[in-house]
């Protein structure tokens, strides 16, 4: 009956489990893990920091990117057009939030393979995430097919979502997923300046490029979307160049940074 009970249970959940998952398992089976203070090593503060940094940056650059999404809606079409936006992107974040529990785990077993030179294992895992995608992507391809039919079940009749805002959203979890199996491989091995550099410049574009596509165009909230997947577009499109380059030891400059 609260919304404000509701936002607590929500955001407050993640943080209780983690705190009770931290304190039982630092003081049982993860006891000769535990962190304290005789453990630290200031030598290493500089270079963790400064990667660190960058992560924490790119981060709050992103989330500015996709929390802005609403606001633009809500200034161009008025708030009751952000519901059918919402709707569209729950729905096929379905397919992201599956393809995010198979590459989560592969952030620190890339740093460890890298550090070992074990790259034979670094591209048999990307060949089978290539794999997993095109399953992945089928599946998106259904959801789209049956969006109309599913939207109907959900929502029943309370508001109309657009087929077009459906298959830009479909196009957006195809590409951020596909962008993902490297991004992932290049967060693990610390190799984010280009990714850094990508996130400013998309920052600074994406609000343009919304009014442009939305407004200018006439695409309504899919041209939001549409301007989003091309600010994100360092994850399909130069990521996979930036691994490759890395892969073969021809990267150099900021490619290798």
């Amino acid at each position: 009956s609260s919304l404000l009970l509701f936002g607590l249970s929500v955001s407050g959940v993640g943080v209780v489990v983690f705190l009770l998952i931290n304190l039982i398992l630092f003081n049982t089976k993860y006891k000769r893990f535990a962190p304290a203070p005789g453990y630290v090593r200031f030598r290493y503060a500089r270079n963790l920091l400064n990667l660190g940094v960058q992560f924490f940056l790119i981060q709050i650059l992103w989330i500015i990117i996709y929390s802005t999404d609403n606001i633009i809606i809500t200034q161009l079409y008025g708030p009751e057009a952000v519901g059918p936006y919402n709707i569209a992107f729950r729905y096929f974040g379905m397919a992201t939030m599956l393809f995010n529990i198979l590459t989560a785990p592969l952030w620190s077993a890339y740093t460890e393979a890298y550090v070992k030179k074990d790259f034979d294992w670094i591209t048999g895992t990307i060949r089978k995430m290539k794999l997993a995608w095109v399953l992945l992507a089928f599946g998106c391809v259904l959801m789209l097919l049956i969006s109309p039919y599913f939207y109907k079940l959900w929502i029943k009749d309370k508001m109309v979502i657009p087929f077009a805002l459906s298959f830009w959203m479909c196009i957006y979890v195809m590409a951020i997923t596909w962008g993902s199996i490297f991004v992932i491989f290049l967060n693990g091995i610390g190799k984010v300046r280009m990714q850094l550099y990508f996130a400013v410049f998309a920052g600074i574009l994406n609000i343009p490029l919304c009014i442009l596509f939305a407004k200018t165009f006439g695409m309504g909230s899919a041209g939001v979307i549409v301007a989003t997947i091309i600010c994100m577009s360092y994850g399909p499109l130069l990521a996979p160049l930036q691994y490759s380059r890395i892969m073969k030891g021809t990267a150099k400059g900021i490619w290798n940074k």
